[in-house]
Parts: structure tokens; C-alpha cells; sequence
């Protein structure tokens, strides 16, 4: 049974790829910053889902990845997911780069590290769920652009 971690599982693709791993049988931790929409998840499929509420700006944001690895017994695959800002808020902004740079630079280097650090039998997977919107741009979202681009 393949183990993996989405974070950004709240909404969208990440809440999608959760759902479909975890109906074909896989062992899924999902994290996201809002613990209703991972509940909510996690209430689906049960057996399958273990959730944790992960703001990947945080300081404990590393520790409660790992915390999350071990909740599913280990990890095979590693994903990551983000969101959009149409509205150009400067807040947004702030919180769109720390999380898609800073979070994703520091939880894909601590899954690195697990992988490095850890006696898998088959090598793990980091799979970053980005946007053509680092190759194209978008007016509307030039800060989720920008971090898409780092990514």
C-alpha cells in the first residue's frame, strides 16, 4: 500500500488527490492550514486518512510534517499544492510567498531528509503540484506567479 502526504489537501486538487488515493486503497495524511475541510476528508475514508492541521509558515510546521509521516507509517510520496490571489491583497501576497517559497523549500527539504535519512526499501517520490503560471505569468496573481516560478 503506497503512503502519501499532501499538503494543501484542504480544497481543490490536493482535497481531489486526497479522495482518489484513499478510495483505491492508499494511506494518505493530509495536511492544510483550515482542520474542518481535512475532518471532513478524513471522515470519508477513515481507515485510509490521517489528517493534521500544518500552517507550513510556522515555526513547528517541519515537526508536525514528520509528526504526520509517522501518523501513516512512513511515506512513498510527497505533495504539495497552493492557492491564487485575484483580489492582489497585500496580505495575500506576504502569506502566498511565505507559504510557496519558504514552506515549500523548507517541508520539501524535510522530506528529502526522511527519504535521505530513512531505510525505505523503494525510493520515495517528492511531486510538486505548481502551475504554468511560473512559465506564463498572471497579472492578477503576480505574487502566486512569482512562487510558482521558484517552485
Amino acid at each position: 500500500m503506497k503512503k502519501i502526504v499532501i499538503i494543501g489537501a484542504s480544497s481543490g486538487i490536493g482535497r481531489r488527490m486526497a479522495i482518489d488515493f484513499a478510495r483505491v486503497g492508499c494511506r494518505v495524511g493530509i495536511a492544510a492550514r483550515r482542520s474542518e475541510p481535512l475532518g471532513e476528508v478524513k471522515s470519508l475514508y477513515p481507515s485510509n486518512v490521517a489528517a493534521m492541521t500544518i500552517d507550513v509558515t510556522a515555526p513547528d510546521a517541519v515537526k508536525r510534517f514528520y509528526d504526520l509521516i509517522e501518523l501513516i507509517d512512513g511515506m512513498d510520496i510527497f505533495a504539495g499544492t497552493g492557492f491564487a490571489d485575484p483580489d492582489l491583497d497585500d496580505s495575500r501576497i506576504s502569506t502566498t510567498l511565505r507559504t510557496n517559497v519558504d514552506g515549500f523549500a523548507r517541508l520539501t527539504a524535510a522530506a528529502y531528509r526522511y527519504y535521505r535519512d530513512t531505510a525505505n526499501v523503494s525510493q520515495g517520490q517528492i511531486a510538486a503540484i505548481t502551475s504554468v503560471a511560473g512559465t506564463k505569468g498572471i497579472g492578477v496573481a503576480a505574487a502566486y506567479s512569482a512562487s510558482k516560478r521558484f517552485q
